[in-house]
């Protein structure tokens, strides 16, 4: 590279070794920050269920907010520079993998069956706010 090409570069910012756009390192993390939010929810709900203070005809309503939460902060940590809806979506189906193969280990594949579309409805949707969060912080 000339002396007048590279100044031009280091002007604008431009690097000479591309960037990866997804990183996966970051989804990973993602996921797994997404999966603990997800489970002290969990925990914090049912706790306050078996206390009286939250009343248990909800239970459904509860799990769902649980994985709302999970999949808000899973899709806000994964967004990175460029590509926040991708990197949140690879998140996320990560998210709903782990999340498929604990409930199919622990419920003989009933929670497959009953509540797949729910929580895959309420991943998507926690994807989107995520991906706006994650451009409004970037």
């Amino acid at each position: 590279m000339t002396k007048r090409k590279k100044k031009a570069a280091e002007r604008s910012g431009a690097q000479d070794v591309p960037v990866r756009a997804v990183s996966m390192r970051r989804i990973g993390i993602a996921a797994a920050a997404g999966l603990l939010t997800l489970l002290f929810s969990a925990f914090l709900l049912s706790a306050l269920t078996a206390l009286g203070t939250l009343p248990a005809a909800h239970v459904r309503l509860y799990a769902g907010v649980a994985a709302f939460l999970g999949g808000l902060v899973c899709a806000a940590a994964a967004g990175g520079r460029k590509r926040k809806l991708l990197s949140a979506l690879l998140a996320e189906a990560i998210l709903l993998a782990v999340l498929l193969i604990i409930g199919t280990a622990l419920f003989s594949g009933l929670f497959l069956i009953k509540n797949f579309v729910a929580v895959l409805i309420i991943l998507l949707i926690s994807c989107m706010m995520g991906s706006v969060i994650s451009t409004a912080i970037h």
